[in-house]
């Protein structure tokens, strides 16, 4: 089975045709090129309907060569009847023509998106490789998913243990960014669960059994301890780091910002929020930076400056 075949005018052979299938063979495609596949004795028609019948994609040099002789066109319309059946994918090569060319001699692949040979060999074979590597993930995608569906699914019932463990990690930590001593309503947690009540029930006992988190019947609410926290993935963040993550991600990568420059309360608070951090973890990070140089408060005016040793040092 070969990755490509080269349909192309032997008048093109020393400048595009060879160079191209020797670079697609070095970067690891199984190519069906006439120099590298055809022996001495072989039928030259039965050789080439072989290789369309048995490559995965064919590389079509368009040429005024090409459009000019009889056999590399039947070559293409085998391509083509197999692309049209839905087994090959054509790659257009425009070699010293243009779309005003294609249109009048080969109208059936002038709406089909081309490289050009003038922009350089290396462009060419990277393009050539991106649409065979696409659509043969593609295809392994669609496989993956096709024997997902058709595997038997096996369910099983989670233990209380586990149920517990999801409500801390996916509720309180991912949605909520709860913290140790911090709450959550039977509504926040009803909300939000993505399962069987039943599992829910068992797993807040079980957590509440092993003092992961604590009832308040009162309120109707539910404490998150330190034990709790400690189950899950979750840190808390250094001032330090706070620090770090606003100059770099808000002041750097997302504004841009360059020594000597401000940004606005209102432009960090925004953007911060869409890092999905909280308020107490920014406000940390703020009087870090400006004990340490890194940032200038200006109440006045209710900006930070970005100094040069906090573009440095963070």
């Amino acid at each position: 089975m070969y990755d490509v075949f080269i349909c192309h005018a032997s008048e093109d052979k020393n400048e595009i045709a060879r160079p191209l299938a020797e670079s697609l063979r070095n970067a690891g495609l199984e190519v069906w090129y006439d120099e590298f596949t055809l022996k001495l004795g072989d039928s030259l028609r039965q050789s080439i309907e072989k290789g369309i019948a048995s490559s995965k994609y064919g590389v079509v040099i368009l040429s005024n060569a090409f459009f000019a002789k009889k056999w590399p066109q039947e070559e293409l319309n085998g391509l083509y009847s197999k692309h049209i059946d839905g087994d090959k994918t054509i790659i257009p090569v425009w070699h010293h023509v243009d779309h005003k060319d294609v249109v009048s001699e080969m109208p059936i692949l002038a709406d089909k998106i081309a490289v050009k040979s003038i922009e350089g060999m290396d462009l060419v074979v990277q393009k050539v490789m991106d649409v065979v590597r696409s659509v043969t993930r593609d295809m392994d995608m669609l496989e993956d998913k096709l024997n997902i569906s058709s595997s038997k699914t096996i369910a099983r019932i989670p233990s209380p243990e586990e149920s517990a463990r999801k409500i801390l990690q996916e509720i309180y930590i991912d949605h909520f960014n709860r913290r140790p001593n911090e709450t959550l309503l039977d509504s926040n947690i009803l909300h939000t669960w993505r399962g069987r009540n039943d599992d829910l029930n068992e797993g807040l006992n079980y957590a509440v059994a092993h003092c992961w988190i604590i009832r308040n019947e009162k309120v109707g609410s539910w404490i998150l301890t330190q034990n709790g926290f400690a189950v899950t993935t979750a840190r808390i963040p250094t001032p330090e780091e706070s620090a770090r993550k606003i100059i770099k991600k808000l002041f750097i990568n997302h504004f841009d910002r360059r020594p000597d420059e401000t940004l606005l309360d209102s432009n960090i608070f925004h953007a911060w929020s869409k890092t999905k951090g909280r308020n107490d973890d920014l406000n940390g990070g703020l009087n870090y930076a400006v004990e340490h140089g890194w940032l200038i408060r200006n109440e006045k005016v209710g900006s930070w400056l970005l100094t040069q040793k906090g573009f440095e040092d963070a």
